[in-house]
């Protein structure tokens, strides 16, 4: 199984690996050498 971080706002049941800081979610897509998606938005 695949250890993925949680949403920091809601529970996704795993379903995407999430990322807070830029500087991360660059250097794990670089690594994997996949895209990345930006979810912008408040919380509420």
């Amino acid at each position: 199984m695949v250890n993925r971080r949680a949403h920091p706002h809601f529970d996704d049941k795993s379903t995407l690996d999430w990322n807070t800081r830029w500087s991360e979610a660059l250097a794990a897509a670089q690594c994997e050498n996949k895209l990345i998606f930006i979810e912008f938005g408040r919380e509420q």
